[in-house]
């Protein structure tokens, strides 16, 4: 309970900070802002043990539920297979690092199994992470984040970028026109975005340095209806290419 004005004023940094960490169109200086800052990066690491539900399950569970009311619940899962970190602790419980640079790395589950995009999900961190200015020289933080490639995609040798480039090339229109320059700034020196393909692990590796992006000039702007044209798209790639594979 709030007593006195003092009470308010100590609310107003965190409030501030939970309303403006989540908007996408304004800039936040790391340095004056760190509550902010310090929010925008949980948002990103807290896919860890976050339940989803499936949007159409979703949708038909609560139209059931309007006709004939019922208890159950939504069926959920998690995204992550684990969160890994390398960091290690002293006899004195110092956290030490290797290279001077905090790294998290993101093991993501199977895709299909999850209904994540993996391209759209590095689009949005990219995108989120990009409103980040004035990081502290002495913060060095990368965000890795490892998907394993589909199933599906296996036989057909192609990767989740391959896809998503063919989609881009594929739909010239105000939706992809305006993710053209992300694309193009990935692995492009001092973007601060890295792509790998490692076809040994059979796995996709999009990686964010915080500090180097926060100095390259990107507009990285995705479009609202860009998940759902894509997810779409994909599918009908997909089955294309299956039927080419058979005949």
């Amino acid at each position: 309970m709030l007593k006195d004005n003092n009470d308010i004023k100590k609310l107003k940094a965190p409030l501030a900070a939970i309303l403006k960490h989540d908007i996408q169109d304004i800039k936040v200086n790391s340095a004056s802002e760190p509550l902010v800052f310090l929010l925008m990066l949980c948002d990103l690491l807290q896919e860890w043990d976050r339940p989803r539900v499936d949007s159409s399950i979703f949708r038909q569970e609560v139209a059931a539920n309007l006709i004939r009311p019922s208890m159950r619940d939504f069926e959920s899962q998690t995204v992550l297979a684990g969160i890994e970190i390398n960091t290690t602790l002293d006899v004195d419980y110092n956290m030490k690092l290797d290279d001077g640079k905090i790294s998290f790395e993101l093991i993501y589950k199977n895709a299909e199994e999850t209904k994540v995009e993996p391209v759209i999900t590095w689009l949005d961190a990219s995108a989120s992470l990009n409103r980040l200015e004035n990081i502290p020289e002495n913060l060095k933080i990368e965000i890795k984040m490892k998907h394993p490639i589909q199933d599906d995609l296996c036989g057909l040798e192609f990767t989740e970028k391959d896809m998503f480039h063919d989609f881009v090339n594929e739909k010239k229109a105000d939706i992809t026109t305006k993710i053209i320059p992300w694309i193009e700034a990935v692995n492009r020196p001092f973007s601060g975005m890295t792509y790998q393909h490692d076809e040994t692990k059979k796995e996709e590796i999009f990686s964010i340095d915080l500090n180097v992006l926060s100095k390259a000039d990107v507009d990285i702007k995705p479009h609202k209806d860009l998940f759902d044209k894509y997810v779409d798209w994909k599918k009908k790639f997909i089955t294309t290419a299956k039927l080419k594979k058979m005949r």
